[in-house]
């Protein structure tokens, strides 16, 4: 977060605020629309109802640094991920399906210390939905799965052996597993 304040929100609790996370800045257009249209503003941002929210208990979308210690990936997570045996060297990278990589192990009291908050129990962590930076993810994610099947596909001696004798071990061994038996129940039991 940059701009006013150096990034640090300061509000009353009697506010509500609206806010939302995007990769790209807003035109002034499109400033001007959404605070102009009650509608607009509503859909396209979280509400967050200030006056709801506990300085030791947080609230929705507003957590206490003690549950952001519990809850944030960055600060909680402490996993030495490997990969598993002939896997993707991939795997073993945290959130490597990330389409822009965000994730960054640290510690809360680094970031506190950043936004130079002088008592830690005065502040409290907003929690941001990224509805669309999910989505960009996901389709990372399977892009990158895509990207090693096609990778063991074409592996082996000659491109395209690997996965033509994984298909023929398949035929052959559902030969030798499916008999009259098993297809007359699978053909009554559909």
């Amino acid at each position: 977060m940059s701009g006013h304040n150096n990034g640090r929100l300061e509000y009353d609790m009697t506010h509500t605020l609206y806010v939302c996370f995007s990769d790209i800045a807003w035109t002034d257009r499109k400033k001007a629309q959404v605070l102009g249209d009650s509608d607009e503003r509503d859909g396209l941002m979280q509400r967050i109802d200030l006056s709801s929210v506990s300085p030791c208990e947080g609230g929705e979308h507003v957590l206490t640094p003690d549950q952001a210690q519990k809850a944030v990936a960055e600060f909680a997570e402490e996993v030495e991920l490997t990969a598993p045996e002939d896997g993707h060297p991939q795997e073993s990278t945290p959130y490597h399906w990330e389409n822009q990589p965000y994730y960054h192990r640290t510690r809360l009291g680094k970031l506190i210390k950043q936004q130079k908050v002088d008592d830690p129990s005065n502040c409290l962590c907003l929690v941001l939905h990224d509805d669309i930076g999910v989505m960009l993810d996901l389709a990372q994610h399977q892009d990158d799965v895509v990207g090693w099947i096609d990778e063991w596909a074409n592996s082996g001696e000659t491109p395209g052996n690997t996965e033509r004798d994984y298909t023929l071990g398949c035929l052959i061994e559902s030969m030798t597993v499916v008999t009259d038996k098993v297809l007359s129940e699978t053909a009554a039991a559909t």
